[in-house]
């Protein structure tokens, strides 16, 4: 009778350890199918997945999944510039020391206000361009975060049921070896 128990006994462990086995196998391999469907974007088999669509729709009747996306495209243009025309009257060839004097404050007086303008413009459009560096960098910034907060979401789950599963395979080789230790 003492052998009988440790006979089913023996079979009970074996099967547990097979279990085990079999339960971290599929464990390790659906964090490797998703982490591969994940960043190469196709499936692990393709020829296997068209002949499984196949096999479904032909033969199962099933109908073909269908997923409708949405989404948004955003584009900004801009452009920024200036354009100016100046005429000028020259001095006549006769022209007096004083005329000549008046030409020169005059055409001082007007580049230093063109100067003025051009550097309020250049202050304006320097402005303009941190304020966008400041967003860009900004937007940058958010898009890295989240990137960062995928890869590490993908890395750790995925690293997890590999764990689990590498733990349930051991456990199912600890079971199976245990009744060839005792038989």
């Amino acid at each position: 009778m003492a052998g009988r128990w440790l006979a089913d006994w023996a079979h009970l462990v074996t099967l547990a350890g097979l279990a085990s086995t079999v339960w971290g196998i599929s464990l390790a391999w659906t964090a490797a199918v998703n982490d591969y469907r994940t960043f190469a974007g196709r499936p692990v088999f393709p020829r296997l997945t068209a002949l499984t669509a196949w096999f479904r729709r032909h033969v199962l009747r099933q109908r073909r999944e269908v997923v409708v996306l949405g989404g948004m495209a955003n584009a900004t243009l801009s452009a920024t510039g200036t354009l100016t025309a100046t005429g000028e009257v020259g001095l006549p060839p006769d022209a007096t020391p004083e005329q000549q004097f008046e030409y020169v404050r005059e055409r001082l007086a007007g580049l230093q206000g063109e100067l003025y303008r051009l550097d309020r413009s250049v202050g304006e459009t320097e402005r303009r361009l941190i304020q966008e560096i400041s967003q860009i960098h900004a937007e940058s910034q958010r898009r890295d975060d989240e990137l960062q907060e995928s890869v590490r979401r993908v890395a750790t789950g995925s690293v997890k049921r590999e764990l689990k599963g590498l733990l349930l395979v051991g456990i199912g080789s600890l079971l199976t070896a245990i009744p060839s230790l005792f038989g």
